[in-house]
């Protein structure tokens, strides 16, 4: 199975793993020099009853002085950057069936049709925005809301105590991630998401038990199977960036005061994920219970 966190730009793929008996999250505490640096899993889109949050996400803010997200959120919500998302998602000549084949189509016009999307809408829009429009379509009619995600979460509540907020990525590079991607990747993304058409409907609740129970070797294990069947595609979703970000992690440590880092559940799991990265650094990192 394989369902989506989504921020705006980004869509991640999980499968379901085992429960744990209570709300655990994913939260890790990097030790500094003088400091400590806090790794949070976030989901971009979370249910009313996510709230209130698995306490080591709590822990972890208040046991820090700043904090840093994927992306600039109040850039993110400016109608600039929407406007930029949609240029980049439209083509410029021929429609999606032209580009990508009848049968890839076909089999896309089929799934938009049981989402309640309209194909009229979505012909001149590019493989990864379609993508991106179904995953969204499952995630909201199972109850989950952009407006309720952890990124906007601790944005809002940084913001109301005046604690400073710095992104991994300027705006430019976060939608360039989508944006600038090549043809082929953007056919994967599509394709990866009419595979798993069956469960669309079960995703969402499923990936929200994976998150709120904290199993991070389910997730890795699930991460890892679709890495190995579209790896240029994760490259670019997930191990390019996490490469990207690790200096301004390793910088946070080398500071003083603590930092929690909020990004993708998916960017810090598994042998190439954050966490086993900084390991491998020579960190000592541990889980946040």
């Amino acid at each position: 199975m394989r369902c989506a966190g989504i921020a705006l730009l980004a869509v991640l793929w999980v499968t379901t793993g085992s429960a744990l008996a209570s709300p655990a999250g994913l939260v890790w505490r990097v030790e500094g020099a003088e400091n400590h640096v806090y790794l949070a899993g976030s989901m971009h889109m979370l249910p009313p009853r996510a709230y209130p949050l698995p306490p080591p996400y709590e822990r972890a803010y208040e046991a820090t002085e700043w904090l840093v997200l994927e992306a600039d959120q109040a850039a993110l919500q400016r109608p600039q950057a929407r406007d930029a998302l949609l240029a980049a998602a439209r083509y410029d000549a021929g429609d999606l069936r032209s580009h990508v084949g009848e049968e890839l189509y076909r089999r896309t016009r089929a799934v938009a049709r049981d989402q309640g999307l309209s194909m009229r809408r979505l012909d001149g829009y590019r493989p990864w925005f379609v993508a991106m429009a179904i995953e969204m379509q499952s995630y909201r009619a199972a109850g989950f809301r952009p407006d309720l995600g952890l990124d906007g979460h601790f944005h809002e509540r940084a913001l109301a105590d005046a604690r400073p907020v710095q992104p991994l990525q300027a705006i430019d590079a976060h939608l360039a991630i989508v944006t600038d991607m090549p043809a082929s990747l953007s056919r994967d993304q599509l394709a990866i998401t009419l595979d798993s058409a069956d469960e669309l409907a079960q995703a969402p609740a499923d990936i929200y038990a994976y998150w709120r129970n904290g199993d991070a070797a389910g997730l890795a294990a699930s991460v890892a199977e679709q890495a190995d069947a579209y790896p240029a595609l994760y490259d670019r979703l997930i191990y390019d960036r996490n490469e990207a970000w690790l200096p301004t992690v390793e910088r946070l440590l080398a500071r003083s005061g603590n930092a929690l880092v909020l990004v993708g559940a998916v960017h810090l799991v598994g042998p190439r994920g954050l966490v086993e990265r900084l390991r491998a650094s020579g960190h000592t990192v541990t889980r946040v219970e």
